[in-house]
């Protein structure tokens, strides 16, 4: 499978933070590669530059992209939580 886009896991992050409450990236990591099926090899993929994970990146995409939607709130610096009480997703 591909690694997905930030978009794509938008989706699951708040899945993952529904379920686990306040997460860092480092924790989201785990679950989201279970979740989309990837395997190590994908999950430590790095750019073509050799300058980072590229589904870290994604995933830290994703999370700015809540942050800016205002769904999800940093607790502390690399931890975040999500804040609509009642998501439906």
């Amino acid at each position: 499978m591909p690694i997905p886009k930030h978009n794509e896991i938008r989706i699951p992050v708040l899945e993952v933070l529904k379920k686990n409450g306040a997460s860092g990236s480092k924790q989201l990591l785990e679950p989201l590669a279970k979740h989309f099926h990837l395997s190590d090899a994908e999950v430590n993929q790095l750019y073509e530059s050799g300058k980072g994970f590229i589904f870290r990146s994604r995933i830290s995409w994703a999370l700015s992209y809540l942050k800016m939607a205002g769904l999800v709130e940093s607790v502390v610096r690399g931890s975040v939580y999500i804040l609509i009480s009642n998501p439906k997703i």
